[in-house]
Order: structure tokens, then C-alpha cells, then sequence
């Protein structure tokens, strides 16, 4: 299952619109790499990946922030 990136509700990974607000959902090839990150993310948690967990860039400030997207008000 895979999110909508503008409202959150949860979607069909085959949906290529959101069933809720109508917003166009990733491709399918955008959805496979979002999975394989997750999964990197949940293992550097855990500790059983070598994922290091400070950013590539150290000159580049990291944007903590979430994005809600243009329809719940966010910038």
C-alpha cells in the first residue's frame, strides 16, 4: 500500500489517482524505490544496516520540516 502524497490517505499501489482528493499518485517504478528506502530506513534504525545516519553533505542544512502540501494549507 502506498500513501497520497497530498491528502496521506492510504492508497492501492496500482492507483494511479487518489480515490479521496483526486491528486495524481507516483508511478509504479517511484513506489518500488519509496519501498526499498523505507526498508533502508527501518534497518539503520534497528541497527543492522551500515546506512550511515548523518547527511552526504555537511555544508547542506537538513530540512526537518513536513511539507503538508498545497490543499491542507501547507507551504
Amino acid at each position: 500500500m502506498v500513501y497520497c502524497t497530498e491528502c496521506g490517505r492510504e492508497q492501492a499501489d496500482m492507483a494511479k489517482f487518489c480515490r479521496y482528493c483526486g491528486e495524481r499518485m507516483p508511478g509504479l517504478d517511484l513506489t518500488a524505490q519509496l519501498k526499498r528506502e523505507a526498508a533502508a530506513i527501518q534497518q539503520a534504525k534497528s541497527g543492522t544496516s551500515n546506512v550511515p545516519q548523518t547527511p552526504s553533505n555537511p555544508q547542506q542544512p537538513v530540512n526537518d520540516s513536513f511539507r503538508t502540501g498545497t490543499r491542507l494549507g501547507g507551504a
